[in-house]
């Protein structure tokens, strides 16, 4: 049936009789999407077949419809490309919007697809042709947005034309139609940034990732995200990372798939910069030269495969989907490990705690700064016992700073340090064994007229350089009896300093009783011992320091008592310490069985089960005691 030339084609599928429409016979519907429908027509004056495609919904379109017709009508018309559909022309009749162009003749790429995977050299050809004609659309600034299979006719020759410019994208125009938030494109084909709506950033990128979709399928016979449900399919374009094609389909070339994973990276900046380049790699390809792109690093593609166990993808929330036989057997090996894992964590605790106490550490050193000559001496004898009973050296580092120790063993860089007991206390570490009691000696010139420290105020005191044994007790004492050395100038400098600084009124040496270090001061007769302050919290102990009270028995020149303080120096170390190493530095000091005639007899304190001793040293103590006691009950009868 035909009408005149002012009636409007009535857009039915099932029309079968030709009409009229302005200078065009409309033939039949060649095809129909969301906005338009096209049809097969002949152009009365110039007596050809074109294709005039027209809004499907006529007179009622709205303006954003209407300006997207235009938007696509105009876009092709203005590009000249073998690849690319003519557009002949744009007008109005009556109401309805159309355009005319180039009628081509051919299957579309996607009905090719549906007989199977191309060849590699045919797909990498195909691709090429469109990256060279969307290359020339981007430099008239003209983004596609919707390269998909259904919008590239395959026709004589198998050469290939873009059509559909319905999702076009004019760069630097002054009209916008798309609105921040709509997705743009098809499932499968469309980009991560169409996918999430954000239309500011559509850009060449956007087409270089549908190539890349278009040659995933090409090779494998789907596009990278299959999936049928839209909203899963746009989760994973945005989430998800794609399969790599010789996963689904060995046999194709490396440098091919390369290409493709360039293509379809999630951020735009990674892919192809211009479609030119990724047209230049296919090209290479196909000439078998190198390409420029470079396949993924080993690592990364580890991690990819990784994703897609469902165990994993589970975990870390990527939902992977479509797990391959591969991944389902990693999936199987790695349920049954974490059974294993959590079965060894139930009894983990009693294997873990009898290993770790049946071996020392590979490396063992002990921090043991700032102490005289002979305290090292002795140490060194430990070590040299220690080694010759473990097989392996007990290295002693020396910093001449005590904090550094105690820093040091916190933080795992040493094993072992000597420190006051005080500090052990604070720092809550665990006490090895008691090495030697520091006493701690107030030495002042006998031309200061003072007997107690007290006396010293105004004066200049030596307390020890800065980490040294001396100065760290100076401190604790400070904290432990306010307002002790109140009004005395205090001197960073070694108490032996006394000697030969005329400046120094006094000094703190903290050493045990009777070393050569106090003596040779003593004998000079220059200088003599004066009382320390004793408080009633270290009278009864409570500190981890005593009251002592030294007389002429420990030195001559001394006449009557004066009460001074001795502080514990200990071996110190952290809770989970290796047993073992701490049984092995208890032998090294008193032997196998500890006894009083031993070089390093054991302290026998009532207050040495006080202290926070290690649990394998508490055991080792109490035994020794045992025995002591014991053998001199034998000996009083």
């Amino acid at each position: 049936m035909s009408i005149d030339g002012n009636a409007k084609p009535q857009h039915k599928a099932d029309d079968k009789t030709p009409v009229s429409f302005g200078d065009y016979l409309l033939m039949r519907i060649l095809g129909q999407g969301g906005m338009g429908v096209v049809y097969l027509a002949t152009q009365i004056e110039l007596q050809r077949n074109v294709a005039v495609k027209m809004i499907r919904s006529g007179g009622l379109a709205t303006q954003l419809e209407v300006q997207r017709f235009y938007t696509e009508a105009r876009a092709a018309a203005s590009l000249r490309h073998p690849n690319i559909v003519s557009v002949y022309q744009i007008g109005e009749i009556d109401g309805q919007h159309f355009f005319s162009m180039e009628f081509l003749e051919g299957e579309s790429l996607a009905n090719r697809l549906t007989s199977g995977p191309l060849p590699s050299p045919l797909a990498a050809k195909y691709v090429l042709d469109l990256a060279t004609a969307i290359a020339y659309a981007h430099s008239k600034g003209i983004i596609h947005r919707d390269l998909k299979p259904a919008n590239i006719i395959v026709g004589q020759g198998e050469h290939l034309t873009i059509t559909d410019f319905g999702l076009a994208k004019v760069l630097h125009s002054q009209v916008n139609v798309t609105m921040d938030g709509t997705t743009l494109g098809t499932p499968g084909y469309m980009s991560p940034e169409q996918a999430s709506g954000d239309a500011k950033v559509h850009g060449e990128a956007t087409d270089i990732y549908s190539l890349g979709a278009i040659l995933f399928a090409l090779l494998t016979g789907e596009p990278p995200f299959p999936e049928r449900d839209v909203a899963q399919s746009i989760y994973h374009i945005i989430h998800h990372q794609p399969p790599l094609v010789r996963d689904l389909r060995p046999g194709v070339p490396k440098d091919l798939e390369t290409i493709v994973a360039k293509c379809l990276n999630k951020n735009p900046g990674d892919r192809y910069l211009t479609a030119d380049a990724l047209a230049g790699d296919l090209n290479r390809f196909l000439r078998s030269e190198p390409i420029s792109a470079r396949p993924l690093a080993v690592m990364v593609r580890w991690y990819r495969w990784m994703r897609c166990v469902p165990i994993i993808s589970t975990l870390t929330g990527s939902d992977s989907p479509s797990p391959t036989p591969a991944h389902r057997f990693a999936n199987a090996c790695i349920a049954a490990l974490l059974l294993v894992a959590a079965l060894a964590t139930v009894f983990r605790s009693p294997i873990r705690d009898a290993f770790n106490d049946a071996i020392l550490p590979a490396h063992i050193t002990m921090g043991a700064s700032a102490l005289s000559p002979n305290e090292l001496k002795e140490l060194s004898l430990i070590s040299k016992r220690f080694e010759s009973i473990a097989g392996q050296p007990l290295s002693l580092i020396t910093s001449n700073d005590a904090e550094k120790d105690i820093q040091q063993l916190e933080t795992g860089q040493v094993n072992l340090a000597v420190m006051t007991l005080p500090e052990v206390q604070q720092a809550s570490l665990k006490m090895i064994a008691p090495l030697f009691l520091g006493t701690v000696h107030v030495v002042v010139r006998d031309s200061v007229a003072a007997t107690k420290l007290q006396d010293l105020q105004g004066k200049r005191i030596a307390i020890g350089s800065h980490g040294s044994i001396s100065h760290q007790v100076v401190e604790t004492l400070r904290q432990q009896i306010p307002g002790l050395f109140e009004g005395m100038l205090c001197v960073e400098l070694e108490g032996t300093e006394i000697l030969n600084n005329h400046a120094l009124d006094a000094a703190i040496i903290v050493t045990p009783v009777d070393t050569p270090a106090i003596n040779s001061l003593l004998q000079t007769s220059r200088f003599r011992l004066v009382e320390l302050p004793v408080p009633e919290q270290i009278k009864e102990n409570r500190s981890g320091m005593a009251m002592r009270r030294l007389s002429s028995r420990d030195y001559v020149q001394i006449v009557g008592t004066i009460n001074t303080i001795d502080i514990p120096i200990v071996i110190a170390c952290k809770s989970g310490v290796s047993s073992k190493l701490v049984n092995t530095v208890l032998v090294s000091i008193y032997g196998r069985e500890a006894h009083p005639a031993n070089q390093f007899p054991i302290v026998e304190s009532e207050s040495l089960n006080q202290w926070p001793l290690h649990p394998v040293a508490q055991r080792f103590f109490d035994d020794a005691f045992s025995r002591i006691a014991l053998l001199r009950k034998r000996e009083a009868r």
